[in-house]
């Protein structure tokens, strides 16, 4: 067997990162700890604390489009009634979550994880 060892791999230019085309993989993904703190991400520049149980995740390379399909999936330490949901407030170069209680109270969440499928720019 023979291994195949990288410090980067870049586009034919030389000038980037390659590019994922006409596959299925997730072009973002990020785990989301307590206190909103970064576990494990890709393509994700920053994270930001929008409000109690909000959460605006920021991404390094903009998708190709505004409309993805995105997954959340949440944990909630205390086993209570809640959900987490993506807002209305995706962009092309990011989207936040919403963490909330059945009562539609925004909460703070124990653990966060989301995916995005879609195109990059």
């Amino acid at each position: 067997m023979s291994d195949i060892r990288a410090n980067t791999i870049s586009d034919a230019a030389g000038t980037g990162p390659t590019d994922l085309y006409k596959q299925s993989a997730a072009k973002v993904w990020c785990a989301l700890g307590s206190n909103n703190t970064l576990a494990q991400s890709f393509n994700i520049s920053s994270i930001a604390d929008v409000g109690a149980g909000i959460v605006g995740y920021s991404y390094s390379s903009n998708m190709a489009n505004a409309i993805n399909a995105i997954t959340v999936g949440a944990d909630d330490n205390n086993y209570g009634n809640r959900a987490c949901f993506v807002s209305g407030d995706s962009s092309v170069s990011g989207t936040r979550t919403v963490f909330i209680e059945g009562n539609s109270t925004t909460v703070e969440d124990d653990w966060v994880n989301i995916s995005v499928f879609g195109d990059l720019a």
